[in-house]
């Protein structure tokens, strides 16, 4: 099906575009979907955005829609959301029927829960945010293999404040001068068990920023970041602040322009048990130092060692006077690891 300016006008007499319709596909609030099938759909309009998901779906797919144009949120699920799967999405506002309409994110979710976006695309001169979960809690939703260009514009590319076990897997994150990646909240527990693995990314300005404001030290924890390779254009590659939980920070390269940025910034939340673990990360390109607090620490947790010799399950502990090392639990102790 293909769908063409819908909501839209032109007063040819007096040069006015009509102001925002409603979307082409809406649910109304209130209503339950289940087992729903839409596919293989253009949405074109200047005026509106293509796609907006209101009320309780479950069991759900979407496959193939692509949206040109669009106004505020070119495609958005407003849930709850439960048990679908939106397979290659594209959203597209650098073409016709105007250049870079005014979208202020292409994706946008909430309350969705086993939800997975398969190969989402997106070329959008975006205001705020290429994929954005917003501020109704989301739980175990995948992003597999997504293909976002900012465009040149300060759009983040992935942004969460409020979600458990989001996981993003491959793909490119590209042209935005804002950061990659940004996860911040102000809920205790707000971002938790995520993992972000074998993402690459082209000139952007920051790779990832995650900050906890709430003050509890269980903002923001138990992260993966692993196997991701990026090139930087000005900010820190990665700005941690005030992490909680056991988090690893593995295999990823970073590749800087020669600006007095750094590479890693890291700092704990104060938790009792907060443990960050970093091993095989390369970096090239930055002239600023690298900073991190005592939590860290360098290897796996399979290869810590003791003494002379290694002992799996022995409790340690950060180095006070080397932050890439480790050292035996004391008996006067109060924080460690296994």
């Amino acid at each position: 099906m293909e769908f063409q300016n819908v909501s839209y006008y032109y007063d040819g007499a007096n040069g006015n575009i009509s102001s925002q319709g409603f979307p082409l596909v809406a649910e109304a609030d209130g209503s339950v979907l289940q087992g729903f099938y839409f596919h293989d759909s253009v949405m074109t309009t200047a005026t509106t955005s293509c796609f907006r998901g209101d009320g309780v779906s479950d069991q759900f797919t979407y496959q193939n829609l692509t949206c040109h144009g669009g106004t505020d949120v070119a495609m958005s699920f407003y849930g709850p959301h439960s048990n679908g799967s939106i397979n290659q999405p594209i959203v597209d506002n650098t073409q016709w029927p105007l250049p870079n309409t005014w979208v202020l994110n292409a994706y946008t979710i909430k309350g969705s829960s086993h939800v997975t976006f398969n190969n989402p695309i997106a070329r959008c001169f975006c205001q705020s945010f290429i994929f954005n979960q917003s501020d109704i809690a989301a739980f175990d939703v995948t992003i597999a293999n997504p293909d976002l260009d900012a465009e040149g514009s300060a759009a983040i590319g992935i942004d969460s404040e409020l979600a458990t076990g989001l996981t993003i897997t491959g793909g490119q994150i590209r042209n935005s001068s804002s950061n990659a990646f940004l996860f911040a909240t102000e809920m205790p527990s707000g971002i938790q068990n995520l993992t972000i693995r074998g993402v690459t990314g082209t000139n952007v300005r920051s790779v990832i920023t995650m900050n906890d404001y709430t003050g509890t030290g269980h903002g923001v924890q138990n992260i993966v970041f692993d196997s991701n390779t990026f090139q930087t254009t000005g900010g820190n590659a990665a700005a941690l602040l005030k992490i909680g939980g056991v988090n690893f920070w593995t295999n990823n390269s970073f590749t800087g322009n020669g600006n007095t940025a750094a590479a890693w910034i890291l700092t704990s939340s104060g938790a009792a048990g907060n443990l960050n673990i970093m091993s095989n990360n390369f970096v090239t390109g930055y002239s600023g130092a690298s900073s991190f607090d005592s939590t860290v620490v360098q290897g796996t947790l399979q290869n810590y060692y003791f003494s002379s010799a290694p002992v799996l399950g022995a409790l340690v502990k950060s180095s006070p006077t080397n932050n890439d090392g480790i050292s035996p639990l004391g008996t006067s102790d109060l924080e460690g690891a296994i």
